[in-house]
């Protein structure tokens, strides 16, 4: 069986068995269609190409849970050698005009039901959550500090002297590169060598808010406890921002069909 067979078979079934999510296969399908050896991974191989076809349109409306299960756990027999692959049959699951199935085991008895398991709420819910608190702090950081560039007075008590634009776009210029950045590494499916180059900014954001808030209260004399309720604003969405691109990091597939072999 050859490595990128076994590759595909393992995300099925990671899939199957609820490991990996709708998004994290999507994704995943998506990175493998626009690398430079997808051509080669599909070329007189009816099979994979259909494979790729239904996990890039997975989210599609008409793909019901269950549908989606049948014509994977197919897939999954067919890589297996267990059935041969007919684009006739396939065709008529995908249009659900043949009786259903009853799902197999692919690796172990865990997988028979799969199609019974229904997933936990927290499993939708959780990632949402994480992903709008992400959101909502890189819009506020970054209105905040075009607001600071556009009035350099804001903040500024009486007694202060008011900073010049240049200082403030010096320090402003950190944080909308950051906010700019995990923005695109949020709403937009980047190529895998971009996706590279967010991951470092991602975790030179972490280190860096937490550097800017440590080094706040300690230019201030005050106890380093306050990093506590610091926390929620400063220095935890960047780290969650640094976890959540570090998942999508050993959630990816390699770049291109080559790098599979090796």
């Amino acid at each position: 069986m050859s490595v990128e067979r076994e590759l595909i078979i393992s995300k099925l079934v990671g899939f199957l068995t609820g490991e990996i999510s709708k998004t994290e296969i999507y994704e995943w399908s998506l990175f493998v269609a626009v690398s430079r050896d997808y051509e080669e991974l599909i070329n007189n191989n009816p099979l994979n190409e259909k494979i790729f076809q239904f996990l890039i349109e997975i989210n599609k409306p008409r793909n019901s849970s269950a549908s989606i299960k049948i014509i994977l756990q197919y897939f999954l027999e067919c890589l297996e050698g267990k059935k041969v692959f007919d684009p006739a049959y396939f065709n008529s699951l995908l249009e659900d005009k043949l009786p259903k199935p009853t799902l197999t085991s692919p690796e172990s008895q865990n997988t028979k039901s799969v199609s019974e398991k229904k997933p936990s709420a927290l499993q939708g819910i959780l990632p949402a959550i994480n992903k709008m608190y992400i959101l909502i702090f890189l819009f506020c950081s970054i209105l905040l500090n075009i607001f600071g560039l556009l009035k350099p007075d804001f903040l500024v008590s009486a007694d202060e002297i008011v900073p010049t634009r240049l200082i403030m776009l010096r320090e402003a210029l950190p944080h909308l590169f950051y906010g700019a950045a995990m923005l695109i590494a949020i709403l937009v499916t980047v190529p895998r060598v971009v996706f590279y180059l967010l991951f470092f900014i991602a975790t030179w954001g972490m280190f860096f808010y937490w550097y800017s808030a440590t080094d706040f209260i300690l230019k201030n004399g005050w106890s380093l406890i306050l990093l506590i309720p610091l926390l929620p604003i400063i220095t935890l969405p960047p780290t969650l921002m640094f976890l959540t691109m570090l998942n999508r990091w050993f959630s990816q597939a390699p770049q291109t069909v080559r790098e599979i072999k090796k």
